[in-house]
């Protein structure tokens, strides 16, 4: 009886070690989704995990973790983000970014676990290396998101809004560090 508990453990073994390779490898085909067309590739360098430092307005400072890679064939960036706010709370963010070809720009789509969500337009400036996103809500404010390229190895983002008066508010900046 003791060997057929020990035959049985060891194919548990062996099936365990089986899904974990299959998991792996559908991983590694994620991570080696390239993008679709032309003007998606400078989004290249932002695939991978990161981890990031946010500091608000107010001047709280939050932590997240995420993951930057190509989906549905390429046609998509998305970036998956969880803060933790602390006290066993955390806010998830999604990000999507991909090329408009008729208005010859980017469309950046963001939702959140607070329930907001938003789309903007985008454009890349090669010369600074940076993404810069602006979205007008149903009032008039303005939300400007700049996200710049520093090294291989990071990324500095801003948000702020502009109010209708041209009052600018700044919001949050952040530092995206790729994880070792």
């Amino acid at each position: 009886m003791r060997r057929y508990a020990v035959i049985g453990a060891l194919s548990a073994c062996v099936v365990l070690v089986g899904l974990h390779t299959a998991i792996v490898t559908a991983a590694e085909k994620i991570r080696d989704v390239k993008p679709a067309v032309a003007e998606l590739k400078i989004f290249q360098s932002w695939v991978g995990e990161w981890n990031e430092v946010a500091e608000f307005a107010n001047g709280v400072k939050v932590k997240a973790k995420g993951t930057n890679r190509f989906i549905l064939g390429g046609q998509y960036l998305q970036s998956h983000f969880t803060m933790d706010l602390g006290g066993n709370r955390k806010l998830q963010n999604m990000m999507m970014i991909s090329w408009d070809k008729k208005k010859k720009k980017y469309v950046v789509w963001q939702f959140s676990s607070s329930g907001r969500s938003q789309q903007s337009s985008a454009t890349w400036n090669a010369k600074k290396k940076e993404l810069v996103s602006t979205s007008t809500d149903e009032k008039g404010t303005v939300t400007k998101s700049t996200t710049r390229v520093v090294g291989s190895n990071q990324l500095k983002w801003t948000v702020i809004q502009i109010d209708k008066s041209g009052k600018v508010i700044p919001l949050v900046k952040g530092v995206d560090t790729r994880k070792k």
